[in-house]
């Protein structure tokens, strides 16, 4: 009988062992963190220390093991994956076989503050419910790489900066931005207020976010801003005081969804370049922001509010900035637009409209306007009527 009892406690507990083991879904995932130990900075405890996650060393990497890791760099250690001491030549066998597909696997760690991801193929995760996790850098060697990350439910996450992609470009041994790269920030509690990113980040979305101010600082890869929705949101503002080459180093649109933000006041793009390229907003959707006051830095070939519900716009600003405002040294460089429709904006009061190559422009719905610019379109235009404008 007692032998029996042993026999069915030790099966008991092999289950409850083997249940505990982390169930990983990318195997070179786990072959690399198994590779981890107290000298190559894969894996750190809560004092900062290296460690190696497996302490029993029985070739499994337990929860009880995975919650006391704070912190993962998700890098092959170097002295396999290289076979010289200069790092120039790779160890191919070592390096396929402890490189990740994906870094899902990061998920199992439960108590993860910051995860730093090297050496892996793709970067596509979602972190839900996290509590924890507060920085995530995804630097990788391929600059083809997409990277998709989301932060949802996640309190752990208090600046949109501390997500950063890159790419490693081992010729010149520096970190470059990251050409492929989505940032989804949901209902995370903590990023609030005034949000100023930093950080360059192709495509970024925000939803049930308590936002005040969103100041976009000098970045000139952002090709896609989601930020709809938002009762919080008052301002928009796109600053570039420091890039002298944006313009002419954009190789895609610039499209804003500012859709449906209640209490949003202003969308600027405050550009100062140096040379005879603006930065300026090829797409924007502002439908359903009856408080809108201000739009300038718009550039799109067909201008049309007269749906959107913007009673209440005062400033329109579509002129396009050469190096010295209306004229460069030599010649003067247009913006896109083509077509304008003014209706629907029955509180207008100051239109600036220069350098662009618009052909005819009705004023008749705006009869509050105070200020008209149109230095250099206007030669564009046949005729021009502003007989009605008697605030002019």
């Amino acid at each position: 009988m007692n032998k029996k009892f042993t026999t069915v406690l030790t099966l008991a507990f092999s289950t409850l062992v083997f249940s505990q083991n982390l169930n990983f879904g990318d195997v070179k995932m786990k072959k690399l963190l198994l590779s981890s130990n107290n000298t190559n900075n894969i894996a750190f405890d809560i004092n900062g220390a290296s460690i190696a996650i497996d302490t029993n060393n029985d070739g499994e990497i337990q929860q009880s093991e995975a919650d006391k890791i704070i912190k993962l760099n998700i890098k092959q250690d170097d002295k396999f994956k290289y076979l010289d001491a200069d790092k120039t030549k790779l160890n191919e066998i070592y390096y396929q076989a402890h490189l990740p597909d994906n870094v899902k696997d990061i998920l199992l760690f439960k108590n993860l503050e910051e995860a730093y991801v090297f050496d892996a193929k793709s970067i596509n995760i979602h972190f839900k419910d996290n509590d924890k996790l507060r920085i995530f850098h995804g630097i990788v060697r391929n600059e083809n790489t997409e990277k998709t990350v989301i932060f949802e439910n996640s309190s752990g996450l208090t600046d949109v900066n501390n997500v950063v992609f890159q790419y490693l470009d081992d010729y010149n041994n520096t970190r470059v931005v990251q050409d492929q790269s989505k940032l989804s920030i949901i209902n995370c509690p903590n990023i609030k207020g005034e949000v100023v990113l930093r950080n360059n980040i192709k495509e970024l979305e925000f939803k049930n976010v308590n936002i005040t101010n969103f100041v976009i600082d000098e970045i000139k890869l952002l090709d896609n801003l989601k930020i709809s929705g938002l009762p919080s949101l008052t301002s928009i503002l796109w600053n570039d005081k420091r890039y002298t080459s944006i313009g002419s180093e954009r190789k895609n649109p610039l499209t804003i969804d500012a859709s449906n933000n209640i209490n949003l006041t202003s969308i600027v793009v405050d550009d100062y370049s140096g040379d005879n390229y603006s930065l300026m907003i090829d797409k924007l959707n502002v439908k359903g922001n009856s408080n809108l006051k201000k739009i300038r830095g718009l550039n799109s070939e067909t201008i049309d509010f007269s749906n959107d519900g913007l009673r209440n716009l005062e400033e329109l600003d579509i002129a396009y900035r050469n190096k010295y405002i209306y004229s460069s040294q030599v010649e003067v460089s247009f913006g896109d637009v083509k077509n304008i429709n003014l209706k629907g904006l029955p509180n207008l009061k100051r239109f600036i409209g220069f350098n662009q190559k618009l052909e005819s422009i009705d004023f008749s719905s705006n009869p509050l306007l105070e200020e008209i610019d149109l230095i250099n379109t206007v030669d564009f235009m046949p005729q021009l009527t502003i007989s009605n404008l008697n605030n002019l």
